[in-house]
């Protein structure tokens, strides 16, 4: 089973971050009545924002790392995650009744673009670095 989501996983980068894209636009757009899982905690849709965007920014870099031009399109991939995110709180204002643009959750989407960015270049090269120093 770890072998077929590994093939998967690396055949298929560019596949996997559109889908979680459009899975993101989705779930921004969608009425969906969830009602408030957490009470305790009145801002909780904003982790689940900084988590989405995390995810999505992630996906997008694990699908242009092994290109040549990695590194400037990593940065357009802060644009592009970024852009899609005031794109969406548009989409919720002018095109829903049931949801609400909000300048908190592109702030939000801004963290989990960050927190992405830092995982990537802190976590995830130290790692490579370390495995490849152990294989040589």
């Amino acid at each position: 089973m770890l072998k077929v989501i590994k093939k998967l996983l690396e055949g298929n980068p560019y596949t996997i971050a559109i889908g979680i894209t459009v899975c993101i636009a989705y779930l921004s757009l969608a009425h969906l009545n969830t009602g408030e899982i957490f009470p305790a905690f009145s801002n909780v849709d904003k982790l689940e924002h900084s988590f989405a965007y995390f995810v999505l920014t992630c996906s997008w870099f694990f699908a242009v790392q092994k290109t040549n031009k990695s590194s400037k399109l990593n940065f357009l991939v802060i644009l592009f995650v970024f852009l899609f995110g005031i794109f969406m709180e548009g989409m919720q204002m002018y095109f829903t009744s049931y949801r609400q643009g909000d300048l908190y959750d592109v702030l939000a989407n801004s963290s989990g673009i960050l927190f992405a960015r830092l995982f990537f270049v802190k976590i995830l090269d130290k790692i490579t670095v370390f495995y490849h120093d152990r294989l040589a």
